[in-house]
């Protein structure tokens, strides 16, 4: 079952664990918040405004409009994984970030002496507020890699795959570049999301509820 999983769904879970490595290497290897300085320094007026709207797309009601359309295109299947997977997902994400994480800050309140000092320059996009606290895990690359996973088990197209795998990373990329997360949140969060996603639908077939039979014939 887990066999079948991974190959219907190939492009996106061995490229996620590429993505994985080399993020975790990324954050072994170097400062806590070197890669949002990075995604943060290279901005320009399209990205400013690309991302503003763009991480809009880890949000619960962006997923709930996919769900809603689906149901609508009688796809119930896929709505009740989508369903149970955020009923997870977004509780546990939660409960992490806010309770289970001591000194929880985010960037704007990590760096608050030396953007206040004017020792690092922060580019704040219009219209975006900076949180302060309650930074790990990534709610929103939580959502979006949990979304898009679930596209990705209803498409059984591995080329889709791929192209969910970068529409949740740019989601995770947002986080950083907006100032609002560090690499390791989005990392945790998006984690969070496949392997409970994942759970999620393996158990689903056990049960011998396929979550995504009958897409075609809108059973």
């Amino acid at each position: 079952m887990i066999k079948k999983l991974f190959k219907e769904n190939s492009y996106f879970y061995s490229l996620y664990l590429a993505l994985l490595c080399l993020s975790l290497i990324i954050v072994i290897s170097s400062e806590k918040g070197d890669a949002i300085k990075f995604f943060n320094a290279h901005h320009t007026p399209f990205f400013d405004f690309f991302f503003r709207f763009y991480t809009y797309i880890g949000t619960a009601g962006f997923g709930l409009l996919i769900g809603a359309i689906a149901y609508f295109l009688k796809h119930q299947k896929f709505v009740i994984l989508l369903l149970c997977s955020y009923a997870i997902n977004s509780p546990l994400t939660q409960l992490i970030k806010r309770y289970l994480i001591d000194h929880n800050d985010r960037p704007a309140l990590y760096y608050y002496k030396e953007i206040l000092t004017k020792q690092l320059i922060v580019n704040e996009v219009n219209g975006v507020h900076l949180h302060k606290v309650y930074s790990m895990p990534s709610g929103h690359t939580n959502t979006a890699f949990m979304l898009f996973l679930c596209l990705s088990l209803m498409s059984r197209n591995n080329i889709l795959g791929g192209l969910f795998l970068l529409a949740a990373t740019l989601v995770a990329i947002s986080r950083m570049y907006l100032f609002q997360h560090f690499l390791i949140d989005t990392i945790t969060g998006s984690f969070i999301a496949v392997a409970v996603t994942s759970s999620i639908y393996l158990y689903l077939q056990y049960r011998n509820f396929n979550p995504i039979s009958g897409l075609k014939k809108g059973k």
